[in-house]
């Protein structure tokens, strides 16, 4: 796809080296090369794999948008789901910024999720259809119980030891990402959770049970935490459905979630096979 300033081409893999540059202009000194490189890397997705989409003058790349490709079975029935990531463009070539969206917007068949936008890129996407998943998190404290906890806590292996196939998946899926996997456990049943730390608070990126998760949450809460060296468990406002959680406080976004779907509801919308776990960074200890 030819225009001015440039042409639209899907990224490969070999394209990492020219792209690098341009993702470092996102100034999230966190992250590291070799995690940028997961963005060009299989991970869950075959050989063929896109990593993205490219704006190109001539041999150089002046432009990328990432792509996250995922299926994923949603109430029994296979979705496609792409989390669209990092999209940077050279100002002088910013006029090509929209035509990168272009091949992903004709394909209605896949969900497009944007999790992290910029206030520029948050606006772009609301002209193009996309819908707002969630403008805040709840930000959960470690506090103790106010009964006593018989809640059982797996981690790692322990946990995976304990999952159902199509969660042992998940757990493979994201093995080699910077993540805590976690089974808590209690007499009723119990949940999955996939987590990012980081600067002292557990990200929820993945609930199995949402339903147990909200029910329990007072409970195992402190035992969680107190587990993986956090201060304060993070959880999505859609997961919650408003319901209270004490010694909880909101944390606004800098810009709401999005998602554009014929398919899919917010609520079936999740951060595995995302930029959220594929960009996440070691935390010490």
């Amino acid at each position: 796809m030819t225009g001015a300033g440039g042409s639209i081409r899907a990224a490969v893999p070999e394209d990492f080296e020219q792209v690098y540059p341009l993702l470092r202009q996102l100034n999230d000194t966190r992250i590291t090369r070799d995690i940028w490189r997961r963005l060009f890397l299989p991970l869950w997705r075959g050989a063929d794999f896109v990593p993205g989409y490219v704006v190109e003058d001539g041999e150089k790349v002046v432009g990328f948008i990432g792509t996250l490709y995922s299926e994923r079975q949603i109430d029994g029935v296979a979705q496609r789901i792409c989390n669209l990531t990092s999209w940077i463009v050279l100002p002088e070539y910013r006029q090509q910024s929209v035509m990168l969206l272009m091949p992903l917007l004709r394909d209605k068949s896949v969900t497009l999720t944007s999790l992290t936008s910029s206030h520029e890129a948050y606006a772009v996407y609301k002209k193009l259809g996309f819908q707002d998943l969630d403008a805040g998190a709840r930000v959960v404290y470690r506090f103790p119980p106010l009964w006593p906890s018989r809640y059982r806590l797996y981690r790692g292996a322990q946990a995976l030891s304990r999952l159902d196939d199509a969660m042992a998946k998940i757990y493979r899926d994201h093995s080699g990402l910077d993540l805590e996997h976690c089974r808590v456990e209690g007499k009723d049943g119990g949940c999955y959770l996939v987590l990012e730390k980081k600067r002292g608070r557990a990200h929820v990126h993945f609930i199995s049970d949402p339903a147990w998760f909200r029910r329990h949450l007072g409970g195992f809460r402190y035992r969680l935490l107190s587990a993986l060296g956090m201060k304060t468990l993070q959880v999505d406002e859609r997961f919650l459905q408003q319901q209270r959680i004490f010694f909880s406080r909101r944390k606004v976004f800098d810009q709401p979630k999005q998602i554009r779907s014929r398919q899919l509801g917010g609520d079936s919308i999740d951060a595995l096979y995302s930029e959220l776990v594929v960009l996440a960074t070691p935390w010490p200890g």
